[in-house]
């Protein structure tokens, strides 16, 4: 026996798991079989035919990524359409996508590796490929996705092209909006927020503080202008007009532990995140348990817009946990496209709806 491998051990025939007594050669663990002693209770011995048991996913697996479609992009090249999702398919005649222009994809499918997209144009629609294949242009991307402000701004933000998918997450409950406002509106929004504490003070809190504005007041007219700007957009449904917003104030990397919003809220909540990264976690907790919940991480980059409603309220439990080491290892960031978090101040803004149940029952 070699000190190599240890781990948890399932009972092959019981299916229940045991502590591994004696550290086993690491070329054991898999597919091949041992025949071992392990202690259960009392000092009673028992021998069974045992597997190792299968491996937990990477915490990378359980990473949620935007969708490649249906997206907004602007063309980074003159970009060609052809007729089908293959690098064999004809060229379609005077369908070119031009330099700088935006083109929304409808669809995404990967074969052989390459990245198709179905674009939607005047001159009709074809796929392409997201990378140059030949010339100085191979490898390099040809498109890029048209920031959310922008969208945003020209009317033709559509919040579903946002929505998350992941085991156990109903449609349309998750949505991921990055870029939802720009750098010169976070540092306009972050004077305010200051403005603000130190007018009507901070509330200290576990590795954080806390302003709690608006219900049963009025929001600050900053504030009440990103209500409306949710409301318009859509991230928040026609009559749920937040009405609330918690500010967090975060730093050095702290983070928030595993809970679920009060019930004096709608089931719609929009983080806006600002001046730093991090990921929150999500857990399914009904009909769950804890330790059996399906869990999703979905990476919040600065001026980003997180949404949650439904059953992402009502059955998951969120957290966001303190970026040490190890938290930030279990994200690939390069792949996310977001900067690592740098565990400097990071201001979060959760919108919500207070309502009264016993008054306003009747029409939520």
């Amino acid at each position: 026996w070699t000190p190599q491998y240890s781990g948890q051990l399932r009972l092959q025939r019981s299916g229940c798991r045991l502590p591994v007594v004696r550290s086993l050669p690491r070329q054991c663990s898999g597919a091949r079989r041992l025949c071992l002693r392990a202690t259960a209770t009392a000092d009673t011995a028992l021998s069974q035919e045992i597997a190792a048991a299968p491996p937990r996913k990477s915490p990378w697996q359980l990473l949620l990524e935007p969708p490649a479609a249906p997206v907004t992009y602007r063309a980074l090249t003159r970009i060609h359409l052809h007729a089908d999702a293959s690098p064999s398919a004809g060229v379609l005649p005077n369908a070119d996508i031009e330099e700088g222009a935006t083109f929304r994809a409808v669809e995404a499918r990967e074969v052989g590796g390459m990245l198709f997209l179905k674009a939607d144009t005047e001159h009709g629609s074809g796929w392409l490929i997201d990378t140059g294949m030949t010339g100085t242009g191979q490898g390099q991307k040809v498109l890029e996705k048209v920031p959310t402000y922008e969208l945003r701004a020209s009317g033709a933000l559509q919040v579903e092209d946002f929505a998350l998918d992941g085991t156990g997450i109903p449609p349309g409950s998750l949505f991921y909006l990055p870029d939802f406002i720009t750098a010169s509106d976070e540092e306009e929004m972050q004077h305010d927020i200051d403005s603000t504490g130190k007018r009507l003070g901070w509330i200290p809190v576990t590795n954080r503080r806390m302003q709690g504005l608006g219900a049963p007041g009025a929001l600050p007219p900053f504030l009440e202008r990103l209500s409306e700007v949710l409301t318009e957009c859509g991230a928040v449904p026609s009559g749920y007009y937040p009405n609330h917003c918690l500010v967090n104030d975060y730093t050095q990397g702290h983070g928030i532990s595993p809970h679920s919003d009060p019930d004096r809220f709608t089931p719609h909540v929009a983080i806006l995140s600002l001046l730093d990264s991090t990921y929150m976690e999500f857990a399914r907790v009904l009909p769950y348990t804890i330790s059996g919940a399906p869990r999703h991480r979905v990476v919040l980059a600065p001026r980003s817009l997180l949404v949650f409603r439904g059953a992402m309220f009502t059955d998951w439990t969120h957290e966001i946990p303190e970026m040490t080491e190890d938290a930030m290892e279990k994200v690939d960031w390069h792949k996310a496209g977001v900067p690592a978090p740098r565990r400097c101040r990071r201001l979060s803004l959760t919108m919500r709806r207070e309502v009264s149940w016993r008054n306003e029952a009747t029409t939520v």
